[in-house]
């Protein structure tokens, strides 16, 4: 839909709308390598076994390219928010 978004063929303005190709795509990267390693070493600190260090060594054997995040917002104020409606 993003790379789409300004494609009238695809998307019809009648069914959709006007075109409008979006400048920038806002995702959560579930499993991005900065955020893998806190969690390990978080679990590593706490006398804790860590499901994710065969991921990193993975990680690191691949020569996987990180994406590069441009955007973090931060959102610890709503946690208790999100966890009451879940």
């Amino acid at each position: 839909a993003f790379e789409g978004a300004a494609d009238a063929e695809r998307y019809p303005e009648a069914e959709f709308g006007p075109v409008f190709q979006p400048a920038k795509l806002y995702y959560n990267q579930g499993f991005n390598r900065q955020r893998t390693e806190a969690l390990h070493e978080a679990l590593l600190a706490r006398g804790l076994e860590s499901p994710y260090g065969d991921w990193l060594k993975r990680w690191e054997e691949s020569g996987h390219k990180e994406r590069t995040l441009t955007t973090h917002v931060p959102a610890a104020d709503y946690f208790e928010i999100r966890d009451k409606a879940l």
